[in-house]
């Protein structure tokens, strides 16, 4: 049976058309969804957000890339370094401890606890403390003029550099 515009709708032996009642009543039920009233245990989870900032630690306010490691680290690659942080305090990585170049791009760890650093410089590895870089390669000067700045692009050097 086909509806026509006109087709009544019952309900507890009222009739509702569709141009007017039932459309009271749906505008009816979006207003007491959004007025707050809600039963009791059907509050929505609040969420607590905290800005880190340079004078909190950070190297630099422009982050790049961000990693939780699987000991519970959060890393934040930033163009003044590689950030870890460890609920309370930011410890950096820069050239002074063994990255390529200060500008980092993005950071993952692979299935062996290693982490995988993408910077201006090349991808740096961070094994056992100490970092060991490789240099963007010539075939990677051919391609594009700037190094790739997201982990795709460490991903696919590293794999390359095995």
């Amino acid at each position: 049976m086909a509806c026509s515009s006109n087709h009544a709708l019952t309900l507890d032996d009222r009739s509702f058309t569709r141009s007017s009642g039932f459309r009271a009543l749906v505008v009816a039920a979006v207003a007491f969804v959004f007025s707050g009233i809600t039963p009791p245990g059907l509050h929505a989870q609040t969420l607590n957000f905290r800005q880190y900032t340079s004078a909190d630690g950070l190297p630099q306010s422009q982050v790049m890339g961000m990693y939780q490691d699987r000991l519970g680290y959060m890393w934040f690659a930033t163009y003044g370094g590689l950030s870890r942080f460890d609920g309370s305090q930011f410890r950096t990585y820069t050239k002074e401890d063994g990255l390529s170049a200060n500008a980092t791009f993005d950071i993952i760890e692979d299935s062996r606890g290693r982490m995988l650093v993408a910077t201006s410089g090349g991808l740096c590895i961070r094994e056992n403390g100490r970092f060991r870089c490789r240099r963007w390669g010539s075939w990677h000067r051919c391609r594009r003029r700037q190094p790739f700045q997201n982990f795709f692009g460490a991903r696919l050097l590293f794999h390359s550099a095995l």
